[in-house]
């Protein structure tokens, strides 16, 4: 049980700092004054 929630978190972890990421780079060029 412990192992599925830790590898959850993981995921979770991941997915967020992938998905805010992706606009950080995205916005990036547009924020270059």
């Amino acid at each position: 049980m412990e192992c599925t929630i830790e590898k959850a978190i993981v995921v979770q972890t991941i997915a967020f700092i992938h998905f805010y990421g992706s606009w950080y780079y995205l916005l990036l060029p547009f924020n270059d004054e």
